[in-house]
């Protein structure tokens, strides 16, 4: 793949920048190398085994879910959320 960009002279470049612009139009340009930043560093984020920032929505359901463990007397320490989960459903069972 580099050896093909290597090889590509000024004048090439030139003219698929130039389809680029014809094809998305120059006001979508900005749009597509944002989206591509973006599909970039989640790329990125994934093969690092980062994990990615919880939503709010997860938040208030890990709120929830050690809020009832606690109220159960389940231990939350050191253990996964889905064991949690688990273990306050058999205990509401």
């Amino acid at each position: 793949m580099l050896t093909f960009l290597a090889a590509l002279g000024g004048t090439e470049i030139m003219i698929i920048l130039g389809l680029i612009i014809l094809f998305f139009g120059a006001t979508k340009i900005p749009d597509l190398a944002r989206a591509l930043g973006r599909a970039k560093g989640e790329f990125e984020a994934g093969t690092r085994d980062k994990p990615k920032p919880d939503t709010p929505v997860e938040d208030a359901e890990r709120e929830r879910v050690l809020k009832a463990a606690r109220e159960l007397g389940i231990p939350t320490e050191g253990r996964s959320l889905s064991d949690v989960k688990a273990d306050v459903r058999a205990k509401l069972s």
